[in-house]
Order: C-alpha cells, then structure tokens, then sequence
C-alpha cells in the first residue's frame, strides 16, 4: 500500500502503489460508480508544493492531452483535489516490454512486431513537435491482443514539445535513462527528436542480443563518459551483417548520420529482414547470460565514437 492507498480524491478509490519515481508515483484506481481499473499518476505528495514540478507534471498532462495515437497511451482525466495534482490513463493488462525480455528471447521477426508499432508511435509524436526523450522498454507497454502484442508508448513526464516549452525550467542533469539516451543527451547537449531515434534503435539492439548496447561508464567526477557501441557481430558471431548495419547507423554517435524518423528505421529493418534467409528471421541471436556475468572481467571491442 502507499501513501494515500485507501483515500478517496476527486471521486477516485485509490488503489495499491503500482510505482514511484523521482517526480511522480503511481496507483491502481477506480471511479466510485465505475468498477472498471485506471491507473493514476499523482506528483509525489513530499513535492507537490515545488513550482517547477507541479509545471512539468502539467506538461506532461497537456502532451498527452493533445496525442491521439493507437500506439500512445490515452489519458482519461486529470485535475486537483486535496492537494493531490494528478491524471489518469488506461490500465493495460499485458506487461511492460522490459519485462518481456527478461523472460522472452526475441527472433528478429517476432522482434519487428514490437518495433513497428512502437516506430509508428514516435512517428506520430514527432509530427506532433513532441519529443519523448526516455524511450526504453520500461515505457512501452504490451497488451494481449489475439495473436498479437498490442503496443502503447506510456511516461512522457520528460516528453517535450520545444515550441510550446521554452520557459520552462533548466536542469542541470543529464535526463532519461542512461543505457537507452544518445549521446548527446548524455553530454547534456541541445537535444532533437533524433534523440528518440536512438533510443529506438538501442531497444531494438536489446531485444535481439539480449544485452544492452553500452557498457556504462563514469570519470572520476562521477559523469557519464560517452558511448562506445558494443558491435552486435562481436556479441553473437551469427547475427547477420544486414541487421549489425541497421543497429550501427540508428545508433550513430553523430545524429546527423542516424535514420531521420522512426519509418526510415523500420524501413531499413524491414529491407534487412528481406536479405536474411527464413531461418535467420526465426533464429534467436542473444546470449542467455546476463550482461554483468558477460562482460565481468573481459574488454570487449568497441566501435569508437563517430566524429
């Protein structure tokens, strides 16, 4: 149970503490006169009277107000009760996709499933001028649907749309999740929807090899050094050379280099996909040990960063 598990707000039951976070926390709920379950997001009760927070929680809730997209998880309501700021959104009955690789291995076929739909997703956000900035699998959540996962982008508490967010507050910290960001997010540099590109292309590199593309690093002052791409070939001596270069040109160092659009990305997925034989679509290529116990002890090779 959490903090206000068991209250009534704005004439929702609060249900048990599903998540917490460094802005926000999330709850089962459901409407007195409606049995059906919402999940609901509230900003932390310990920081509701901080100003430049309560401005992001607010954007957040305007940027999923405006998104109207089978692939975006749709809000439902909003508002300020008791002084609890907060939303609400579908409760989709299906896991997330970072639990789905813990448990799942992914051929690439079964791997493009995921991939298009959530491309089309950053696609129709980026029409919009919304950038997501922490795409990784923890925010794509997967619904059972007939023989298929049914595939929503969810937690745009980083999302931006730059022409609308100018006044907002700095911040003086790298954001999003460091396994999953470019490197210019990582450097702290002015960032683009390019960024969600990346990310994109490094969730693809986990579903197929099973580790994620980077070993994380810091420098003495506790900074996170630049990535080094961990080449696919040197993971999995089989994995095809058509979908190595598909994972190295969406995680250019350079953004410029990158697929401009999630659809270029699938595009190049999609041709990769063509040149491989039925056997190496439907073939597993990731290792089955973890990441820790693989690179313990061992330095792999790198493709250094690309100037």
């Amino acid at each position: 149970m959490g903090p206000i598990s068991g209250k009534t707000i704005d004439g929702y039951i609060i249900g048990d503490l599903l998540a917490a976070g460094g802005m926000g926390e999330i709850y089962l709920a459901a409407k007195e006169d409606d049995p059906e379950l919402v999940v609901m997001k509230v900003v932390r009760r310990d920081l509701h009277e901080n100003p430049d927070l309560r401005k992001r929680f607010l954007r957040e809730i305007r940027l999923l107000a405006t998104l109207q997209h089978e692939n975006v998880i749709p809000i439902l309501d909003w508002g300020y009760k008791h002084k609890v700021l907060y939303y609400t959104m579908k409760k989709v009955d299906g896991p997330t996709l970072a639990e789905l690789i813990h448990t799942e291995r992914f051929t690439p076929a079964a791997a493009r499933a995921i991939l298009a739909p959530l491309a089309a997703a950053l696609d129709y956000i980026h029409s919009q001028g919304v950038m997501h900035r922490d795409v990784k699998p923890a925010n794509v959540l997967l619904e059972p649907a007939s023989d298929h996962w049914h595939v929503y982008l969810s937690d745009f508490g980083l999302g931006k749309n730059p022409q609308r967010d100018r006044l907002l507050p700095m911040v003086s910290r790298s954001m999003g999740t460091v396994e999953y960001m470019s490197p210019e997010s990582v450097a702290k540099h002015p960032a683009d929807y390019r960024t969600d590109i990346y990310s994109l292309t490094a969730i693809a590199y986990e579903m197929l090899l099973g580790i994620k593309p980077h070993k994380v690093n810091k420098n003495p002052d506790g900074n996170i050094i630049p990535h080094v791409l961990l080449l696919p070939s040197l993971i999995s001596a089989e994995f095809p050379y058509p979908l190595e270069s598909v994972l190295i040109h969406g995680m250019q160092y350079n953004r410029d280099w990158r697929f401009q659009s999630a659809r270029a990305f699938i595009d190049a997925f999609d041709k990769a996909l063509c040149q491989l034989t039925e056997e190496q679509r439907d073939t597993r290529y990731q290792h089955i040990f973890k990441q820790n116990k693989l690179l313990a002890g061992k330095a792999l090779p790198t493709l250094d960063k690309m100037e």
